[in-house]
């Protein structure tokens, strides 16, 4: 289905916005696991700024929320230059086995071309593939994190995070954050501070 396509009250028939949706306005005191075929899943709905997951990036809010896919080249997220991919707010998420691609953020918008995983979130990341994200702008203190802008905790194993770009944390930034990197690549990512930036 489209990725903007709300949903029914049809279980096959969603959306991938529409199922955080679901989420976001559900019970926050259970989890929700949302799985992914294999394919491009195309974010089209344009307008970047707002947080209620009604337009641009995906927004998780206040959930226990996690997205899998079929493999970090095989199940993609092309945020499509509209906005980042995903923003988290105040929830835990893991996301597995999906790439993240071709995100663009606006200067002065905290930065994470592919992810910003806000303060009071917590974000688990195993194979993921960050890719091809820009964070726009020439403020080394805010036009950072081409990949991942971490406020909180985050977590990234058996990752690749490549050709991402920023004015500075050309891959990463953990920003009053803390963040743990085990068994994964950061590479050929650009930025005058260089790849890595906390």
């Amino acid at each position: 289905h489209p990725e903007d396509k709300a949903c029914t009250d049809d279980p096959d028939d969603c959306s991938l916005r529409g199922a955080i949706q679901y989420a976001n306005i559900s019970d926050p005191s259970l989890s929700y696991h949302i799985t992914l075929p294999a394919g491009v899943y195309t974010l089209a709905e344009v307008g970047s700024g707002e947080d209620g997951n009604m337009t641009g990036d995906l927004d998780i809010i206040n959930h226990i929320l996690t997205l899998t896919g079929e493999g970090a080249t095989q199940t993609t997220i092309n945020a499509s230059t509209l906005d980042r991919a995903l923003e988290i707010l105040y929830s835990t998420v893991t996301i597995e086995h999906l790439g993240l691609i071709n995100g663009l953020v606006p200067s002065g918008d905290g930065g994470g071309g592919a992810i910003m995983n806000n303060s009071s979130a917590t974000l688990y990341l195993d194979d993921v593939l960050i890719d091809h994200n820009t964070v726009q702008g020439t403020g080394e203190s805010v036009d950072y994190g081409g990949g991942i802008s971490n406020y909180h905790v985050l977590y990234v194993s058996d990752s690749t995070i490549s050709n991402n770009e920023a004015c500075s944390g050309g891959g990463l930034v953990s920003n009053n954050g803390y963040a743990t990197i085990t068994h994964s690549t950061v590479s050929d990512n650009t930025a005058r501070s260089g790849a890595t930036y906390c």
